[in-house]
């Protein structure tokens, strides 16, 4: 007897997205094609490679085309995964912060061509200048590892106000520690009485070591 693999909401195989698993009948599954078309089909032909998209995806995108599975339509489809998909693990940090997709970055075409027209090349990832704006081409830039590292957005659990910089509950003065990540590495910047403190001296050490990749608090204000 074949031995079943398991497979999870969310999943994406080719152009399809597992949408739902039939517990009753657990060979068939629903997936959600990158065009919104939905379709019950066998798992196996799923997972095998047998069935890539829905059949008018399929004639479209193969007389388009032949990038599938190459890393820049991989990282189309991701842009597409977490804009679009309806599935919340894949899309909270995205989709439900109102993170939109540029409509005509639905098509790969369209974005393959402004990425091979705006610097792209295998070594660099798709980076947003504001993080809390779209992805849009105004909006987007290809970059180093270590530049999109240094353009974060507050994580969901700062409580400072300011990125870079973490407030100590426990302590009783100098509540607040500004830091900062170079080449994977977090450089402590010294415990401060304010927030505003502690920021002020992490955008002086900024400046000062001329790490232009790294925005201060004052240029992220303007974005």
């Amino acid at each position: 007897m074949a031995k079943r693999v398991p497979v999870f909401i969310g999943e994406i195989y080719s152009n399809w997205e597992i949408v739902e698993i039939h517990e009753t009948t657990p060979i068939m599954i629903t997936c959600r094609c990158v065009c919104g078309f939905v379709k019950t089909l066998l798992k196996t032909n799923v997972i095998r490679g047998k069935s890539k998209g829905c059949k008018a995806c399929s004639i479209k995108r193969a007389t388009k085309h032949k990038a599938r599975g190459t890393r820049l339509h991989n990282i189309w489809q991701g842009i597409m995964q977490r804009c679009l998909s309806d599935i919340p693990v894949k899309t909270q940090n995205y989709k439900q912060r109102g993170i939109t997709l540029f409509e005509p970055w639905k098509d790969f075409i369209t974005f393959r061509e402004w990425a091979y027209t705006n610097s792209y090349a295998d070594t660099l990832s798709l980076d947003r200048v504001d993080t809390y704006k779209g992805y849009y081409p105004e909006n987007c830039r290809w970059v180093t590892p270590n530049v999109q590292s240094s353009n974060k957005r507050k994580m969901r659990n700062n409580t400072s106000g300011f990125v870079g910089v973490s407030e100590i509950k426990t302590a009783p003065h100098l509540k607040y520690k500004a830091y900062i990540c170079v080449k994977g590495v977090q450089i402590n910047l010294g415990r401060y009485q304010t927030p505003e403190e502690a920021s002020a001296f992490r955008d002086k050490y900024i400046r000062d070591n001329g790490l232009t990749n790294y925005p201060t608090e004052e240029q992220r204000n303007e974005l």
